[in-house]
């Protein structure tokens, strides 16, 4: 399918990226529980 993003780039993106990080930009976040 043309114009899609591939796989592998977005594979990467996700490995590079830390998620906590990006959201607790925007929420404000606590830690609950055990872990």
């Amino acid at each position: 399918m043309a114009g899609r993003i591939p796989r592998a780039f977005i594979d990467d993106l996700i490995n590079r990226t830390d998620i906590v990080e990006i959201i607790e930009r925007r929420v404000q976040l606590k830690k609950a529980g055990k872990n």
